[in-house]
């Protein structure tokens, strides 16, 4: 009985050891979603057509922070360039 305690107590000690604890996967995993979520924050900030005007979008992970901005088109002329915003990689939220 002593053993068999004792082997049930080892086998799911080593099972715990194994589990990642307090490790969570990023929620914004990739460039799609990061382009999702910043356009669920931007459309009713400054307007759907404004903020689709700026595709492509250019979107870098750098240091757990999705940068999302947009592009000009060339030969537009736009007064104070385009958007910019910072997403975290690990939770979603916006700025820093």
């Amino acid at each position: 009985m002593k053993k068999g305690l004792v082997l049930l107590l080892a086998c799911v000690g080593i099972t715990f050891a194994q589990m990642p604890w307090g490790v969570n996967p990023p929620l914004v995993r990739d460039k799609g979603t990061a382009i999702k979520v910043a356009e669920v924050i931007l459309f009713p900030l400054y307007g759907k057509e404004t903020i689709e005007k700026e595709r492509p979008y250019n979107v870098t992970l750098r240091n757990g922070y999705w940068h999302v901005s947009g592009s000009m088109p060339e030969g537009t002329e736009v007064h104070g360039g385009t958007f910019f915003i910072t997403i975290s990689e690990r939770d979603g939220r916006s700025g820093r």
